[in-house]
């Protein structure tokens, strides 16, 4: 049996960028430490967000709101396209940030970013690498290996 919950995430200078709903297989909830810890194929869908992990463990204010998520094991974010994978990732709903850390990869219009820590902003769509690799993919560019002026038939 699978489990199901919604939390609503607000922010002061935005309007409300709606409901998160999370489903995994188990789920145990802890009011007084305001946790909420998702267990199995877990998936969080919202707006403008498409997290799946093996496990979630969600945190909220004593209003319900929410604060932050750590996703553990076969992280995966899907948005407009980008896809970022990693052993770990942490969200906070205030900075509206998602932190990769383990194997944390990154693959966006074809390039990959490689690095031991990728924070990802989402409102500016922007990546902060560390320990970084980038992978860009063809550019129609020479390769540096030929010289400029060389001809296949030359050789």
């Amino acid at each position: 049996m699978g489990s199901l919950a919604y939390a609503e995430q607000t922010n002061d200078d935005k309007i409300s960028t709606g409901s998160l709903v999370i489903t995994s297989d188990s789920l145990h909830a802890d009011g007084k430490e305001g946790t909420a810890t998702f267990i199995g194929g877990v998936k969080a869908i919202g707006e403008d967000i498409h997290l799946t992990a093996d496990r979630m463990k969600v945190f909220y204010s004593d209003g319900g709101a929410l604060l932050k998520i750590d996703a553990e094991g076969s992280v995966k974010l899907i948005k407009d396209g980008k896809v970022v994978t990693s052993d770990h990732a942490t969200y906070s709903a205030e900075d509206r940030t998602l932190i990769f850390t383990g194997n944390a990869r990154a693959v966006d219009e074809g390039n990959v970013l490689v690095g031991t820590k990728i924070t990802y902003m989402i409102d500016d769509q922007r990546y902060k690498v560390e320990g970084s690799k980038v992978f860009i993919e063809s550019s129609g560019l020479m390769p540096l290996d030929k010289p400029v002026g060389s001809d296949e038939k030359d050789k």
